[in-house]
């Protein structure tokens, strides 16, 4: 088993690439980074920090960087890292650009770019890059509606060919229309696409009727066949159909988690949450009603534990992990231990204990593997982040 410690990483969070390369995004100063053109909008800086070595490369270090929109990466396995930036026009205009940086060759280029109006074009527009491989991408754009009551948007999408420099009609109706919530891949060149907008955010079940709510689909589809599709310009971008909703209940969120796509559904008439889990390897399904507790969704903590999906549940004295398929408890846990995360058969455990004559308290990060619970390694400090590539490699980040 590989276990490594990286200790004093405060506020780390990453995402891995791969080769044992993790994507670092890290906010900058609100009081070193004032902008006059966009005061609300803060740089961020983006480094590739290579676990092995435990060096941190920083991502094209001489230009800033901005949280334009969302960039969702497809492929299983990315060369480029890609990020946001702009420049002011004239005429109240701005210039948004993806870029992308290629750490091998040091690289750094423009790949799209979009003219925005207005200095507040971030309070009215929202930007999603959908990153299909190294070729294509979906741009989406999503106007606010205008009105006061709720925060409802109209969709703008088209595909670009990158070595063609052009734009693409997307003609599925599906996906112009009702807008692509988000997109996450699963294995290999499967990828997860869930369109639609929830309602539970912005109380929307109330405040929209029957004929302003959008349709939510989730589905599974073949990443090379969608841009096939889509080169061609198909009216139907057809994959396999897992669940869909309309007005008199919702989506809150899609994820995927090992083998298992993880998603809720919201019943209107009394707010009830169903946690879904979805095998999509042997085309399975498990089910729980999970407790509402302040009608914030998603309220449940899902895990796969021992390949098995579960939830948890808080209790008085302790928390459990449910397991969703035999309605049985797979582990219990104190309430002074905190489950941190569940990573293939790792278990991560924050157990506070607060000192005598102090408000100060004293944590321990505790890593066990289930099912027999061996306890691998204890490590004075508080937990940031951990990360498992493989089932038996774990990458653990703590701050004392």
């Amino acid at each position: 088993m590989n276990l490594k410690i990286y200790k004093n990483k405060a506020d780390f969070s990453g995402v891995y690439l791969k080769d044992h390369i993790v994507l670092e995004k890290i906010k900058t100063d609100k009081k070193l980074a004032y902008n006059k053109e966009q005061p609300s909008l803060l740089p961020v800086d983006y480094y590739l920090y290579h676990l092995d070595e435990n060096i941190q490369i920083e991502v094209a270090s001489g230009m800033k960087k901005y949280d334009l929109g969302k960039i969702y990466f497809l492929p299983s396995s990315c060369d480029y890292v890609y990020f946001t930036t702009y420049s002011v026009l004239q005429n109240g205009f701005h210039r948004i650009y993806l870029m992308r940086f290629l750490e091998e060759q040091d690289l750094l280029e423009e790949v799209y770019s979009l003219d925005c109006q207005g200095i507040d074009f971030l309070s009215r527009l929202r930007l999603s890059f959908f990153i299909l491989n190294d070729s294509y991408f979906l741009i989406q754009k999503e106007e606010d509606s205008n009105r006061k009551d709720v925060c409802m948007f109209s969709y703008d999408v088209v595909f670009y060919s990158v070595k063609e420099k052009k734009e693409y009609e997307v003609k599925d109706e599906n996906l112009t229309m009702n807008g692509i919530d988000c997109m996450i891949q699963l294995q290999d060149n499967l990828c997860l696409i869930k369109t639609g907008f929830p309602l539970t955010p912005h109380d929307r079940f109330s405040r929209l009727n029957e004929k302003e709510v959008s349709v939510e689909n989730i589905y599974v589809i073949n990443r090379e066949q969608l841009v096939s599709d889509l080169v061609l310009q198909k009216e139907n971008v057809l994959g396999q159909s897992i669940d869909q909703t309309y007005y008199d209940a919702t989506i809150p969120y899609a994820a995927q988690a090992e083998n298992f796509v993880v998603y809720s559904k919201v019943k209107k008439e009394n707010r009830e949450e169903e946690i879904i889990f979805y095998d999509y390897k042997n085309n399975i399904q498990y089910s729980c009603i999970y407790p509402g507790i302040d009608n914030t969704y998603p309220s449940a903590k899902t895990y796969i534990l021992g390949g098995q999906p579960c939830v948890r549940l808080e209790k008085e004295k302790y928390c459990e992990l449910l397991d969703v398929a035999t309605n049985q408890p797979l582990l219990k846990l104190e309430k002074q231990e905190h489950l941190e995360a569940v990573l293939h058969d790792f278990i991560l455990v924050e157990k506070r204990k607060h000192k005598l004559f102090s408000r100060n308290s004293r944590s321990k990060v505790k890593v066990y593997k289930y099912p027999a619970m061996a306890l691998l390694h204890e490590e004075k400090g508080q937990f940031q982040c951990a990360i498992s590539p493989e089932e038996e490699e774990l990458y653990l980040f703590i701050t004392k």
